[in-house]
Parts: structure tokens; sequence; C-alpha cells
């Protein structure tokens, strides 16, 4: 790939076991910016032959470079982890401004994601003064009622004003200003002290760049989260699977719009082999899941709209597309 000024430079972190996700995330954005040049940086744990995976994705995508940087966990050794999906990983991002001196503004994205859009239009949002551009946690009181107390309780500045605190797994980084203020090690100390801290990297991040935190568009992490709460289908976005309930666990209810974005990339990567693992273990387990939604009131209360709106509502809708010679509604 040639080098140009135009390069959109975007980090991820992850160790071996998220490569598959990694890959799929890679994937998803290749398969939507063909013509846009990439340098991605994969932060990860240790070296590992999984690696080459990853790499051979450059025999049918041309347009990006590669580059694997392992970290020194002992840095982080004695940092909060109180979410159990959670790993030390979360914390590399800290270390970006660092780790590319010759940056002046980088993209980071958590793995756990599929992007179904165009990413330069984010990369050239201008971040002005700012140390960060993000997206608003959707309706924090909504999704924790004890909101306000908990922003308290880690000493986010302005606790009234919650809209402002952001998700961080899609993080457009001011590196120049980040390194020129010293921010670096402001938020890993903060992390020492605020050890019952429960999103400790999102919580330092908004705590520490409170007034410097430039809101963008929920279209660029889109969480599924948010899916459910908008009601919404997200056909042109970050599609961000947050929380325990990924697409990629055959014993757990996700979404079906979800499951089927990462299975149509999980498709066109080496890792599609173990869709046929995945597929039978799904199959095995189906009726329970399905056991698990009938007795549940909720999901009762939900299934006269959703059969009336998978059989009757997109149907129609396809079939009025088809008539007017227009594409039909994504369905993928």
């Amino acid at each position: 790939m040639d080098k140009t000024n135009d390069t959109l430079h975007l980090f991820f972190a992850a160790d071996v076991n998220y490569y598959q996700h990694l890959c799929v995330l890679i994937v998803s954005i290749l398969e939507n910016n063909p013509d846009e040049p990439f340098a991605f940086y994969v932060m990860t744990n240790r070296d590992d032959k999984e690696a080459e995976k990853i790499k051979g994705l450059a025999n049918k995508y041309h347009n990006f470079d590669i580059r694997f940087i392992v970290m020194d966990d002992s840095l982080f050794e004695k940092f909060p982890l109180l979410i159990k999906h959670i790993t030390l990983q979360m914390y590399y991002r800290f270390l970006i401004p660092l780790l590319a001196p010759e940056l002046d503004k980088a993209l980071y994205l958590d793995c756990d994601m599929v992007c179904n859009i165009g990413l330069r239009e984010l990369w050239e949002i201008p971040l002005g003064n700012n140390y960060i551009g993000g997206c608003s946690v959707l309706k924090a009181e909504m999704i924790d009622p004890k909101a306000k107390e908990y922003l308290e309780s880690i000493k986010y500045p302005n606790p009234h004003q919650a809209e402002k605190y952001i998700c961080s797994g899609v993080l457009l980084m001011n590196l120049k200003k980040i390194r020129s203020d010293n921010k670096v090690s402001e938020l890993l100390e903060w992390c020492r002290q605020t050890p019952h801290s429960k999103y400790t990297d999102q919580d330092a991040i908004n705590c520490v760049f409170f007034d410097n935190i430039k809101l963008i568009n929920l279209k660029w992490n889109y969480t599924t989260i948010a899916v459910g709460a908008l009601r919404m289908k997200p056909a042109n976005c970050i599609l961000h699977f947050i929380g325990p309930m990924k697409p990629w666990k055959p014993t757990v209810i996700c979404q079906l719009y979800s499951s089927h974005l990462y299975m149509k990339y999980w498709r066109r990567t080496p890792y599609r082999y173990r869709i046929i693992k995945y597929s039978m273990i799904r199959i095995f387990v189906y009726p329970f899941l399905l056991a698990q939604i009938l007795f549940n009131p909720r999901e009762i209360l939900k299934a006269p709209e959703r059969l009336l709106r998978w059989f009757v509502i997109k149907p129609l809708k396809r079939l009025f597309a088809a008539i007017i010679h227009k594409n039909p509604p994504v369905n993928k």
C-alpha cells in the first residue's frame, strides 16, 4: 500500500483469544472502505502465529498495512478488573499517544464491533482543542437508574451532565494534544487512585478529559443497547456488541440483525471454519434458548409485535421495493 497523508490510522487492542473478532472487524472495515488507505496497529499481549491469519487478509485486500505491537502487561498489574468479560487489554488505549509519536491523530476501536459504514467522515471530524471525540452513552439514566450515584462515586466532574459521559469503544484521539499536556500519566494515575471504578478505562477517560471531549454522532458507536432502546435497525454505522451478550457465543440470545451482521463478515475471514462448530452447538441449545424466551413474561408480551414485523411488515416492504425497482431494505 502506498503511504499518503490521507491514510487512516486505526488502533485495536486484543489478546490472542480475541483475534477472530478483531479479524471480523477488520474485514468489515475493508469491505466498506475499499478505496481508503489504512494503517492498522494491533496492541496485543504476546507474539503468536494466529497473527498470520489476520496478516493474510492482504492477499485479498490491498489497501492496508498492519503492525502488531506487543505490550507490557506489568504496567497494569494492579489496575482493577471488576467486570467478568473485561481484560487488561482495555488499558492499552491509554498508551497510543506514546506508541505513535509521529502521529497527530488516531482512531481507536474496540474489537467487539462490525463496521458497516465508510470511515472517512469520522476521521475528518475536527477535534479543535479537544483531546478526544466519542459518542455519549445513550440515556445513562435509562441504562442504570443509579447512574448519577455511580458518577459521584468516581468523582465525575459533573454528575448532572451524564449525557457528556462517553463510551470508550470508539475514540477519535488528538494524540498531539494528549502528549503535550502529559495526559497519559494522568490517566494511569487516575486508575491507580480509583480501584472501585467498574468501567475503569472509560471512567478514567471521562473524568480526565471531561472539559475537552467532543460529542460525535451516535452512528459512530451504535451499541446493541441503543438498538433495543431506539428500536432502529443499525444500517450505516459502527455496531458495538456491548456487554456480555456477544453474537459469536452460541449459548446466548442476541438481536437477530446484529447476529446476522457479525455472521456476514465472519464468513469472509480465515476463521470461517469455526462457524460449523458454532452452528452445531447452536442447534443443540436452541430449544433451551426458545424455552427461555417463551417463559419470560417480557418476551411473551413482545411476541405479537415481532411476528407482525417479521412476517408481515418486512415482506411487504420488500415487495413494495421490488415493485418500484429499488433495492430492498438490507437484511443480510
